[in-house]
């Protein structure tokens, strides 16, 4: 903006009436750069005449045809093989021009290159590269794969001529190797995401939310954090807002999540004039901004609660300022250091003056200001121009980093705290169209990155700036080949990063032409800038796309959003947080890789959520499971799905995601599998009668699952089906109600609806419909409204309804194309000269209704053409609080950001949709169940939203291969005879015949048919082992049952063990007063105690218990009861499985089976009884029970000698039972013997066990 500034001294009609010149020649007057001709050279002037054009706001280009505006020629030639340009995309072309041999180097000379042979220009044309800034040496260049003409133009232009000869040098530039199947454009890989490794940064990004003022048209980022309360402070045109990150919330949300943006702009110091500075003294937590160049004694404001209350403007003297001004903050050098009891932290303004440059200090936290002491001058110090943001060390010094000092960057600094400034060069850099940054650490270490026509680069400096490394390339790794807006930040002594905006395509990035895609790349150094680890921030994402980055001010076109700088800080902990702008957020930049970029400047901030921080205090441990993902989702009457944001990763890549959903809440069970690459999810099993889904995913890597996501509960939103061919239309824009800066009714626009009815003419017409609040009939002279979108020749054109002076009681309404503002920002307010065509509209103004018909011709549009990127708003003459008269404006939405896509139809699909499809809904009960299932449909929730319409027929497909049933009824039943997932759908017809389009689907899940076996307790295939005796029982299921009653005895205790294949085992037992207790196993791990106490007698327990273990899986499983104590029954099994196996199919696998002999004997007086038993050599176990009577004396077990082998005695479960357990006994014949003193006949009862090794 400086060369506008200058023109303020001048008559702006003295201006228009300089003529122009005719062009002179070079010296030569042309020549031929080849692969192999080495550099073209070439003189111009000496000049001894000025021609100060482009005329800021009026031209676009020189004005070249006038022999008092000299203009110079040179004609170039390029002449390169066949293919060259595919084969070498990263060659590119150097235009540099030098001069200072007559005048010392005072002059400044401008150049212009076009396509072809170029005679006479009138300022209407701009070039197709340019080197138009007030640097010396100027230097541009063009990649091959821009070229598009075998000739080119040079135009020299003296812009302030001091006698001097130019000197011109153009040569071809070997750029880097190619990628594999790179060609022009760029690489098809480049973008994309950087692979994961423990310890190297990762990234979230934070977007603006729809429809706010955070969404604009063009912008620059500013960024501050305050360390007391954890709130981001982002600026990037006139508004402010505080980001509260998502675990700052209430409640809050997992990191993964959005952050809250909130606008907190001050009442006057928001007012949008030039360039916005903001900045967060992290000692403090004050945040300063300013959006004035003249300096801080107006559109000054400070904050010490991030916006809720502001101290605006500052008793300050005027810099003289123009551009570019920057705040910075830091502590005092030397004896003034903590000196200060108004302030701990000098603040600094410095602004960009015409010569020199200016920085003023406040001791009273910005309350006021000093007057600015000179920084630079531009001739008697080689840096000069537009400089970058200033930062304070901690010992003091104050650096202004500069763009261009000579040949090379730099800047200036202050020891004093900015009484005086001295000049520092960093040797090996060349000069730039970006901003340079300087980072400082806290050990004072400086950290320069910066970026020129080869990249991005960062220069270390040890000692305040006196002496610099060398500067490391921190873009190659990743492929940049060009680069702009670098920001740095550090941290510890040997920690800092620097981000850019990159690309993989050489050559000049101005222009229009330029087929680069922009990503923000971050580079980490964590060794003292020796190396560095540069990742994207933005994969797959790109932040402009194809139309270049135009940094040259007023003499860009339509590719001026991203405007000048980012900015980058940290947080408390070390974790990087970078601001910028985005250019390419619609649906159509995304999915064409930035093919159709969208030259919008919506607000974003990237931030460091995983790998190491600046602060080595706060490493993390990695690898480790990730963090918890953030879930959110939609759920409608015709679609469920939820979608997600990625979490850190923590330095292992998420393998899969796990998603769960319940119908309440904490009670989920897990539906879904996703890979890890994806992070969205179509429910199609989602049932619209439950009324609320509760949904939850997990993130999973080689290191585990980490913790689940916020649970996210989804009732049944009615979605509205809008038609493009059906008046009025689609929602393209929308805009809060309230926020119009003007009371006249009708000023608050509420929305923008687009339609292309059915032409009964044949001439199509785009519909443009914009809602506001109720208006009045005459609005003010001057006012319109507007909406603005981009056409595929890539012009902004529009439509408008304005009250003129010429005819105020009437509105009238037109198309347009879209003129640049004075920054040269193309955002649909401003009409280009001569574009006008007249439209037809009406204005209903009580109901707040404008409605703007316009042929498509008008609009140089086909059938079958996109238009995109719409905006609007209304514009009204008012008066501001700064004085004057300015235009007040209603953005809609707030920021002129350009939102929404439409492709033209032909008149013939409008003319079908005059009768909309009808909307199917399907419901069905059961989903799930086994072979046959009959599942119940009903498609009575579908409907037609045509006037007099209505669903006639009913077409349900059961995707079983069964034929479709249409019938005229809404419900019908349909078997499901085997096993398998089938899709289910259901079509509608309307009584004008349309069918229904969209996916009403159920998944039914049939499974095969359960099989159930039963196992009986003495079936062979359970395992005894360890004194289970068979009992005969008509109650039990089989008529008997196996009891081990008594103590565990010594070693392994008493098991009853069964093996099966099966999904679900049901165990069944009794209970009575002996009953004891019985752990169960299935697999190896426990699964419950069985408590078999009851109120029934010994002998006759109660039956018909069980206990079930389900969702065991295919394959062989074990069943394991381990005996704890007193009576412990089995009555049986019945174990659930599918048709591919059953329990019967494991009764071979038994490893030993218990044979029992059962006896009963009366006993009455002093009396003996004897069982003999018989003892096989496997026999594993030998067990002896005797119930019935309390008087008992003795049980004994004799071998066939007679002698004692074991003594029993009284079981615990029962003082009327006694028993004796003996492990592996020798074979042979034994003898039981009871010994008894009853006093009535008694009957006992005598049950031998013994445990036989199966063969």
């Amino acid at each position: 903006m400086n060369r506008l500034l200058a023109y303020l001294g001048i008559p702006l009609l003295g201006l228009l009436l300089l003529a122009s010149a005719a062009a002179w020649a070079a010296t030569p007057t042309s020549g031929t750069l080849t692969d192999s001709s080495g550099p073209v050279t070439f003189e111009a002037g000496p000049f001894v005449l000025s021609n100060p054009t482009p005329v800021p706001l009026v031209d676009s280009g020189p004005q070249c045809f006038n022999p008092e505006q000299p203009c110079d020629d040179f004609f170039l030639t390029i002449s390169l093989p066949d293919g060259y340009a595919n084969a070498n995309p990263n060659d590119f072309i150097r235009f540099t021009f030098t001069w200072g041999d007559e005048g010392a180097g005072l002059g400044d000379y401008d150049f212009y290159i076009y396509d072809g042979v170029v005679g006479n220009l009138d300022g209407s044309e701009p070039g197709k590269a340019d080197a138009a800034s007030a640097d010396r040496p100027e230097a541009t260049s063009l990649g091959v794969c821009q070229l598009e003409s075998d000739t080119l133009t040079i135009k020299i232009v003296p812009y302030t001529s001091a006698g001097e000869t130019v000197h011109g040098t153009i040569e071809l530039v070997e750029g880097d190797p190619p990628e594999p199947g790179a060609e022009c454009g760029g690489s098809a890989t480049f973008g994309g995401l950087t692979p994961t490794a423990p310890g190297n940064p990762r990234y979230q990004n934070f977007y603006a939310p729809d429809g706010s003022a955070a969404q604009g048209s063009s912008g620059e980022a500013n960024i501050g954090f305050n360390p007391f309360s954890g709130n981001i402070m982002l600026m990037n045109n006139a508004p402010v807002f505080r980001l509260t990150p998502p675990e700052l919330q209430d409640p809050p949300l997992p990191a993964a999540g959005p952050a809250a943006w909130l606008d907190v702009s001050p009442v006057v110091a928001s007012i949008d004039t030039l360039d916005p500075i903001l900045v967060t003294d992290p000692v403090t937590g004050r945040t300063f901004i300013s959006n004035q160049t003249t300096g801080a004694e107006v559109l000054f404001a400070f904050t010490d609660d991030d916006g809720e209350t502001w101290i605006e403007a500052s008793a300050a003297p005027p810099t003289g300022g123009v551009d570019h001004q920057t705040i910075g903050v830091g502590p005092y050098p030397g004896v003034l250091a903590d000196a200060n009891p108004v302030y701990p932290n000098a603040v600094y303004f410095c602004t960009q003056a015409l010569n020199p440059d200016f920085c003023q200090r406040s001791d009273t936290g910005g309350l006021s200001f000093a007057p600015g002491e000179p920084v630079n001058t531009g001739i008697t110090t080689q840096c000069g121009g537009l400089h970058g943001h200033l930062k304070v060390a901690p010992n003091g010094h104050v650096y202004l980093p500069d763009k261009s000092c000579g040949d090379v960057q730099g800047g200036t600094m202050s020891m004093d705290a900015g009484v005086t400034w001295q000049e520092f060069l960093v040797p090996d850099s060349s000069p730039s169209g970006s901003d340079p940054s300087i980072a400082i650490a806290s050990d004072n270490t400086l950290y320069f990155c910066y970026t020129n026509e080869n990249g991005a680069w960062v220069s270390v400096s040890n000692d305040n700036g006196q002496t610099w490394q060398p500067s490391v390339n921190i873009g190659e790794s990743v492929g940049v080949k060009n680069a702009v807006f670098p920001e740095a930040v550090a941290g510890d002594p040997d920690r800092a990063a620097c981000g850019f905006l990159g690309t993989d395509v050489a050559g000049n990035s101005e222009g229009l032409d330029f087929l680069g895609k922009w990503y923000l790349f971050i580079a980490h150094t964590y060794d003292g800038g020796q190396t560095w680890t540069t990742v994207n921030a933005t994969p797959n994402d790109p932040v402009q796309g194809e139309g270049g980055i135009c940094t040259g001010g007023l003499s860009c076109g339509s590719n001026r959003n991203l405007l000048d700088f980012n900015e980058v800080t940290m947080d408390s902990q070390g974790n990087v947080l970078f601001a910028y702008d985005d250019g390419c957020v619609s649906e159509t930049c995304l999915a064409s890789g930035g093919k159709q970029n969208d030259f919008v400047a919506y607000w974003a901030v990237a931030r460091q959520y995983g790998g190491k921080p600046l602060l080595a205090a706060f490493d993390p441990v990695e690898p480790a499971a990730p963090d918890a993902p953030y879930l959110d989702g939609r759920r409608t009457q015709i679609r469920t799905e939820v979608y997600w944001r990625a979490p850190n990763d923590a330095g292992s890549g998420i393998t899969e995601y796990r998603l769960y959903r319940g119908e309440s809440p904490g009670n989920l069970s897990q539906i879904a599998t996703v890979p890890g690459s994806k992070t969205r999810y179509v429910d199609a099993s989602a049932d619209l009668s439950v009324e609320t889904y509760y949904y939850q995913v997990v993130a999973v890597n080689a290191l585990g699952a980490g913790p689940a996501s916020n649970e996210l509960a989804m009732d049944v939103t009615f979605e509205e089906v809008e038609n493009f061919c059906l008046v009025p239309g689609i929602t393209t824009l929308t805009d809060g109600s309230g926020d119009s800066l003007t009371a006249t009714p009708g000023s608050d626009v509420r929305s923008l609806l687009i339609a292309q009815p059915y032409a009964d003419d044949g001439n199509i017409k785009l519909r443009f419909q914009i809602n506001t609040d109720p208006g009045v009939p005459v609005q003010p002279p001057q006012s319109f409204w507007y909406s603005s979108f981009r056409t595929p020749d890539d012009v902004v054109r529009g439509v408008r309804m304005v009250f003129k002076e010429d005819s105020p009681a009437e509105p009238t309404f037109e198309s347009y194309v879209a003129g640049a503002s004075s920054g040269g920002i193309v955002d649909g307010r401003f009409v280009e000269d001569g574009s006008t065509k007249p439209a037809q509209g009406f204005y209903d103004a009580p109901n707040g209704v404008i409605v703007i018909n316009v042929p498509i011709a008008d609009l140089g549009l086909s059938p079958g053409d996109e238009v995109r990127g719409f905006n609007g708003g209304s514009v009204q003459p008012a008066d501001t609080p700064a004085g004057g008269a300015a235009l007040v404006v209603d953005e809609m939405p707030d920021g002129l950001g350009r939102q929404g896509t439409h492709t033209l139809k032909t008149n013939a699909e409008c003319q079908a949709a005059l009768n909309q499809p009808p909307v199917a809904l399907l419901m069905a009960e059961p989903r799930s169940g086994e072979a046959p299932l009959t599942v119940n449909f009903d498609g009575g929730a579908s409907f037609d939203s045509d006037e007099g319409d209505s669903v006639v027929s009913y077409t349900f497909d059961f995707n079983d291969g069964s034929d479709p049933v249409t019938q005229a009824g809404p419900t019908i039943s349909h078997s499901y005879d085997y096993a398998g997932n089938f899709r289910a759908r259901l079509t509608v017809t309307d009584s004008h015949g349309a069918n229904s389009n969209n996916a009403a689907e159920v998944v039914i899940e049939v499974s095969e048919p359960r099989k159930v076996t039963v196992v009986d307790d003495d079936d062979p295939a359970v395992e005894y082992k360890k004194g289970w005796h068979r009992r005969s029982e008509p109650a039990a299921s089989n008529g008997g049952y196996h009891r081990r009653l008594g103590a565990a005895g010594g070693g392994e205790p008493p098991t009853a063990r069964l093996e099966f294949e099966g999904d679900e085992i049901t165990y069944f037992f009794a209970q009575s007063e002996q009953g004891g207790t019985a752990d169960v196993y299935i697999d190896g791990l426990k699964r419950t105690t069985v408590d078999y106490s009851g109120d029934a007698p010994a002998k006759a327990p109660e039956f018909g218990r069980s206990v079930s273990f389900a969702e065991l899986g295919g394959g062989s499983h074990e069943f394991l009861l381990v005996f704890g104590s007193g009576a412990v029954y089995v009555d049986g099994f019945e174990i659930t499985s599918g048709m591919d196996g059953g329990a019967d199919e494991s009764a071979a696998q038994t490893q030993s089976e218990t044979t029992v002999h059962q006896g009963e004997m009366s006993l009455l007086g002093p009396a003996l009884v004897t069982e003999t038993v018989n003892v096989g050599p496997g026999d594993e176990w030998l067990s002896v029970v005797v119930e019935g009577a309390s008087e008992l004396l003795d049980l004994s077990l004799l071998d066939a000698s007679g002698n004692l082998v074991a003594a029993g005695g009284p079981l615990a479960a029962s003082g009327s039972a006694v028993g004796l357990d003996m492990a592996a006994p020798p074979a042979g014949i034994y003898t039981v013997q009871v010994l008894g003193d009853v006093t009535s006949e008694t009957t006992v009862e005598i049950s031998v066990s013994r445990t036989v090794r199966a063969e």
